[in-house]
């Protein structure tokens, strides 16, 4: 057993024989940078995992298991961020099926977030149709399950694996019809930062974008420009690119949406 806690009282001086030992989990492949500092390995997609679901209306008060079966699964392993409104939905639990609670990440289910990691040792094929997990939540508000549920790479990265280990993507349908994710700008990890952080933001489509980073006096520091992908993308940031420790905005901007947030670099 690691200790998990370490608790200090009346702290006088500084402490720097206090570790932890950090395990890293939910890594289907082993190429997660923990660091963020080494470059991950750049493949092509092969295809989809498409995971399908019944589309409803939901009304405040009830509660919903969202099935996500099969379609054309055989693959041996996948992982993936589920975000949901958590103004319309609240989350209730997992439903076994080929996954089970042990493969979802729930720390941050009360900010509308679920990652997921599931892998075998050799490839699974399903039917189309075969249940590979459910969500159940309970609705606080009405609104349209597809509307409220979407899979993207805002924690991890959605992608899966075929049984010569090809990267494949994965997406999300509502009654077969494949719902492509929304514009979003995720927050920086690490945050707060020392050296280096990593910026990742979602494109329906593939277009130009611009990333803008402001001191606390709005004094733009740095500004990248690039044509991106469809999906998720990153930019990497320096110390050396913003300069002063503090309080720092980002801002990216596409010719159709924009969003800001914030970060902290630190000594």
């Amino acid at each position: 057993m690691f200790p998990e806690v370490i608790n200090l009282n009346n702290v006088t001086a500084d402490q720097i024989a206090n570790d932890f030992v950090a395990v890293k989990i939910g890594d289907v492949n082993g190429s997660a940078a923990v660091n963020l500092l080494g470059s991950t390995e750049d493949r092509t997609m092969v295809g989809d995992l498409v995971f399908n679901a019944d589309d409803v209306n939901v009304e405040a008060g009830n509660t919903y298991t969202v099935e996500f079966k099969a379609t054309d699964f055989n693959v041996s392993g996948y992982q993936f961020s589920l975000s949901f409104d958590r103004k319309s939905l609240e989350f209730v639990e997992v439903v076994s099926g080929v996954a089970d609670a042990s493969n979802f990440g729930t720390t941050m289910a009360s900010e509308g977030v679920l990652t997921a990691s599931w892998n075998s040792d050799e490839a699974k094929r399903l039917a189309t149709g075969e249940v590979v997990f459910g969500l159940t939540f309970k609705a606080l508000q009405g609104g349209r399950m597809s509307e409220l549920v979407n899979i993207n790479s805002s924690y991890t990265v959605a992608e899966a694996y075929n049984g010569s280990n090809e990267l494949m993507d994965v997406a999300m349908s509502f009654n077969n019809n494949l719902v492509s994710g929304a514009f979003d700008l995720y927050q920086n990890t690490p945050n707060p930062f020392a050296s280096v952080t990593t910026i990742g933001f979602y494109l329906p489509e593939a277009t130009s974008a611009t990333l803008t980073v402001s001191d606390v006096q709005g004094k733009v520091v740095k500004v990248i420009k690039g044509d991106y992908s469809k999906g998720y993308n990153t930019v990497k940031l320096n110390r050396s690119d913003v300069g002063a420790n503090g309080v720092l905005s980002y801002r990216l901007d596409t010719d159709s949406d924009s969003a800001t947030r914030k970060m902290i670099l630190v000594d």
